[in-house]
C-alpha cells in the first residue's frame, strides 16, 4: 500500500508540473497571437519610457534648385537626374530578364526587375504635415510612392500606379501587425491626368487622425479611434521620415497585376520616368524638437550601384512576410515543446515505477 501511495504521489507531482508548463506555454502563445508580449506572474511588465522628441526640420525643397536634406538609398547613378522640372526618377532596365508565367494563375511577371531610386529625408517627424508635388509614370508596372515610414514599420502613403490616369491609392500600416489588404483606399484625381501634369499629395498626421489631401481636396480621413480594438490602437505613432520611391512592381505575379505590369523592357528601355518637383515638411512643435540644421544636410545625392546579377536590392516595405507565416512558426515551436514535455513525463514515470518495484 505504501508503494502504491508513493507512485500516486510522484505521478501527481509530475502532472502538476507538466500542467503548469503547458498552461504557461499556451498563455504565452495566445498572447503572441493577439500581439501581446508574454508576461510572467512573478515579474509584471515595466512601464514604457517616455518617447523622446525626434529632431525635425521644417523644409521646402524645390528639386530643380537643391537636394539639401535628402539622401538616396540603393539608387544607381542612372536612376535620377536634376532637370528644370525637378528630380527626374528613372527605372533603369535590368541587365537581362525573362518573362515568366505563374503556373496556377497564368499571370505574367519578370524574372528580374528595373532599378529605381529611393529618396529619404534626413529628418524624422512625429506628427506634422508633408506634401510632395509629383508627376507619375505612364508605364504600367512602375509605381511612384510618396511615404511616411518609421523604422519599426509604421507607414502612411500615397501610391501612384503607372498607366492610371485619374486614380491615386492611399494606405497605412501599423508596424506590429501589418495588414496588407485592409487599410487601402482608391481616390479620384481631378484635372489633368497624373502622368502628364503635376499634382500635390499631402499627408496631415496628428495623434488623433490622418488626413490625405490631393491638390488641397481632402480625399480621406482616418480617425485614431477607428483603429482601436480594446486598449490597442493600430495607428501609426512612431517617428517617421519622408520617403519618395520609384520602383518596378514586376517581380511577383500578384504585384505585377496590381501595378498594371509587368513592364515590357523591350518596349520601354529609356522612357520609364517619374518627376519629383518639390516636397514640403512641417513639423508639429508639440511632439518634435524643431531644429534649423541637421548633420549631413549639405551632402549631395550620392548614387549606389546595383547588384552584379542584375537584381534589385530594393525591398518595398509592403511586401514583408505576412504575420500568419510567423504565427505558424510559433505554433510549431509550441507543439514540439509540448510533445517533449509529455515524453519526459512518460519516461520518468516508467523509471520511477521500475525503481520502486525493484527496491
Amino acid at each position: 500500500m505504501k508503494t502504491i501511495n508513493t507512485i500516486i504521489t510522484i505521478l501527481l507531482l509530475h502532472y502538476i508540473s507538466l500542467s503548469t508548463t503547458v498552461t504557461t506555454t499556451t498563455i504565452a502563445f495566445a498572447q503572441q497571437e493577439q500581439g501581446e508580449q508574454p508576461t510572467s506572474p512573478q515579474s509584471p511588465p515595466l512601464p514604457l519610457p517616455p518617447q523622446v522628441k525626434p529632431l525635425c526640420r521644417n523644409t521646402h525643397t524645390i528639386f530643380s534648385e537643391s537636394t539639401k536634406g535628402w539622401k538616396v538609398d540603393t539608387s544607381p547613378i542612372e536612376t535620377f537626374a536634376i532637370t528644370p522640372d525637378g528630380l527626374q526618377m528613372n527605372l533603369a532596365p535590368p541587365k537581362y530578364y525573362q518573362r515568366l508565367i505563374h503556373a496556377l494563375t497564368t499571370l505574367p511577371y519578370n524574372s528580374h526587375i528595373g532599378h529605381g531610386p529611393t529618396l529619404n529625408s534626413t529628418t524624422y517627424m512625429l506628427y506634422g504635415r508633408f506634401s510632395a508635388t509629383v508627376k507619375a509614370s505612364k508605364v504600367g508596372g512602375a509605381i511612384t510612392a510618396v511615404i511616411l515610414i518609421a523604422d519599426g514599420g509604421d507607414e502612411i502613403d500615397f501610391e501612384l500606379l503607372g498607366s492610371e490616369k485619374h486614380t491615386a491609392q492611399t494606405n497605412y500600416f501599423w508596424g506590429i501587425h501589418p495588414m496588407y489588404t485592409v487599410n487601402g483606399g482608391f481616390h479620384n484625381v481631378s484635372g489633368e491626368n497624373i502622368y502628364d501634369e503635376f499634382h500635390t499629395y499631402t499627408v496631415d498626421w496628428s495623434p488623433e487622425r490622418i488626413v490625405w489631401t490631393i491638390d488641397e481636396d481632402v480625399v480621406r480621413i482616418k480617425e485614431r479611434e477607428q483603429t482601436c480594438e480594446g486598449s490597442v490602437c493600430k495607428f501609426p505613432s512612431n517617428p517617421a521620415r519622408v520617403q519618395i520611391g520609384f520602383w518596378d512592381g514586376s517581380f511577383e505575379f500578384g504585384t505585377a497585376e496590381w501595378s498594371h505590369g509587368p513592364i515590357d523592357w523591350e518596349e520601354h528601355m529609356t522612357n520609364v520616368t517619374s518627376i519629383l518637383k518639390e516636397v514640403k515638411i512641417e513639423c508639429n512643435p508639440e511632439y518634435n524638437e524643431v531644429v534649423e540644421i541637421l548633420l549631413g544636410d549639405e551632402e549631395p545625392l550620392s548614387p549606389t550601384e546595383p547588384k552584379e546579377d542584375g537584381s534589385s536590392s530594393e525591398n518595398p516595405s509592403k511586401w514583408k512576410p505576412k504575420p500568419n507565416d510567423q504565427n505558424s512558426t510559433n505554433s510549431s515551436t509550441v507543439t514540439s515543446s509540448t510533445l517533449s514535455n509529455y515524453f519526459f513525463f512518460f519516461i520518468t514515470t516508467i523509471a520511477t515505477i521500475i525503481y520502486i518495484t525493484i527496491t
